[in-house]
């Protein structure tokens, strides 16, 4: 599968706690943060040929209680005074090359 991972797509994550993104069936997880826009983004290495599947993406903040059945550990973004860690749902464990990673940016 890694040789066939070509290509980085950034796809913009909502403001929801659970979405549901359309990717390549083939991807690797590189990372979440904030792209220069302050847009919450996650960042894939993908297979661009590979045909789509739905990854479903968990967003819980600091304080509350984890949904149960996370997936893999995403990341944390911190914006606005509000940290949220990010986690795949419950059938995409293993499925990710899950890497931490912190991203910050204040608006000042």
């Amino acid at each position: 599968m890694g040789d066939k991972l070509n290509t980085i797509w950034k796809f913009k994550l909502s403001h929801e706690a659970a979405q549901s993104i359309k990717v390549p069936r083939e991807y690797s997880f590189l990372s979440i943060g904030l792209d220069r826009d302050d847009h919450r983004c996650i960042w894939l290495m993908v297979n661009a040929d590979a045909p789509p599947v739905q990854l479903e993406i968990i967003k819980v903040a600091t304080g509350d209680r984890p949904v149960p059945h996370l997936g893999d550990y995403l990341g944390t973004i911190s914006q606005d005074g509000n940290i949220w860690h990010y986690f795949t749902g419950p059938g995409h464990a293993g499925n990710t090359r899950t890497s931490f990673h912190y991203h910050t940016r204040s608006n000042g």
